[in-house]
């Protein structure tokens, strides 16, 4: 893995890199998302996503008609380690995390305008997604103000897992007791 990440333009390297908060797969517009936020340019984005696939660094196949993207795990453990090297990776993840935030505050509106199987199709496979990104909030480097409100959507939503929902709850208490503390000296 080494040997093929020497290989990448520097460019490649850090795509490849802020890609790796995806545990899942991605599209075009999250890679955009998280991707120095946003600042490159769409059709760059693309390009880079292109050679990623071309050297067989990024899967991709299509979810109905839109293009998807996933990083195999191997590959992805590789580029998280060196994501979590960078002095601005907790940038990275704060993007992922409004981007899930994002996602949900959609999941809700569109709860009640869709048909549950159509909702359930098109949202199921973000579970992932979101779990990665409370987890991140809730962590010693994370961002509890961006937490709070994404917990609220899901634990109070029909969507999120109620076991999956509770198996965050001491994590999610043990970030807002520091954040209470270190507010108090």
């Amino acid at each position: 893995m080494e040997w093929s990440y020497r290989l990448l333009t520097s460019d490649e390297k850090i795509a490849l890199e802020r890609l790796s908060v995806f545990r899942t797969h991605f599209s075009l517009a999250d890679a955009v998302a998280v991707r120095e936020g946003g600042e490159l340019e769409h059709i760059s984005v693309m390009q880079i996503i292109v050679g990623l696939c071309e050297k067989s660094l990024l899967t991709n196949y299509l979810h109905g008609n839109v293009p998807r993207y996933r990083l195999l795990d191997v590959t992805r453990l590789f580029a998280r380690e060196r994501l979590d090297e960078m002095d601005d990776h907790n940038e990275t993840y704060a993007r992922h995390a409004e981007l899930m935030r994002e996602l949900t505050n959609a999941m809700e509106s569109h709860w009640k305008l869709m048909p549950e199987a159509v909702w359930a199709s098109t949202y199921h496979s973000a579970l992932g997604e979101i779990r990665a990104a409370i987890e991140w909030a809730f962590s010693p480097g994370g961002d509890i103000d961006i937490g709070v409100p994404l917990t609220e959507v899901v634990t109070c939503s029909a969507y999120f897992p109620t076991l999956e929902a509770r198996s965050l709850y001491p994590q999610i208490l043990k970030a807002i007791s520091a954040k209470g503390s270190d507010s108090n000296r």
